[in-house]
């Protein structure tokens, strides 16, 4: 599977609260809706904990992370 430290790094340098003009947001820049639709049931989008976040990130696709040419 992806690397998830290295995957974190490269979306938000390891923030997890960073957040994007586009409103992805923590260590994998999880957009609201995705966020919703797999992972609401971790916490809210925009301040659930960084173990929520890889749990979140866990569920997508590989093709989510495009840029990590997943």
């Amino acid at each position: 599977g992806p690397n998830w430290i290295g995957l974190a790094a490269c979306e938000s340098g390891g923030n997890p609260n960073a957040r994007n003009p586009s409103g992805a947001w923590g260590c994998y820049q999880i957009m609201p809706g995705t966020w919703r639709g797999s992972c609401s049931d971790l916490g809210q989008h925009g301040s659930a904990s960084t173990d929520a976040q890889a749990q979140c990130a866990s569920r997508l696709p590989s093709s989510s992370w495009a840029a990590t040419g997943g």
